[in-house]
């Protein structure tokens, strides 16, 4: 005779020589019950909607994507924030013209496209 303990039913389980009865419950666990989930799933809902990109426009009117909201550094001189593919970049103050949050909006369409 094998004794274990089942993780997902919290139950010491046997196994025996001969076939056993097996009753199943229908209810469903308690810990999966509405007065749980509600909770997780409405904060889930919050902490993704709080993920925002910012758009960093620098003094010769290119764009940056960012990831993160860019912070300065502890002297003040330059701007830290992780880019579109992620890696660190730093930005000196003087050469930023504006950082403002991305919409989710796409930009306009240009008047002209050239061929």
């Amino acid at each position: 005779m094998r004794l274990w303990w089942n993780w997902q039913t919290r139950y010491f389980e046997v196994v025996v020589g001969q076939p056993v009865q097996v009753q199943v419950l229908l209810s469903a666990p308690k810990f999966l019950s509405m007065k749980y989930f509600l909770p997780a799933f409405l904060t889930l809902v919050l902490l993704t909607g709080c993920a925002r990109h910012y758009r960093i426009t620098l003094n010769n009117n290119h764009v940056i994507t960012t990831t993160n909201k860019p912070k300065l550094n502890k002297t003040g001189d330059a701007f830290i924030f992780k880019d579109a593919t992620g890696r660190l970049t730093v930005l000196p103050v003087g050469t930023v013209k504006q950082i403002e949050p991305q919409s989710h909006t796409p930009p306009p369409e240009p008047l002209y496209k050239p061929k």
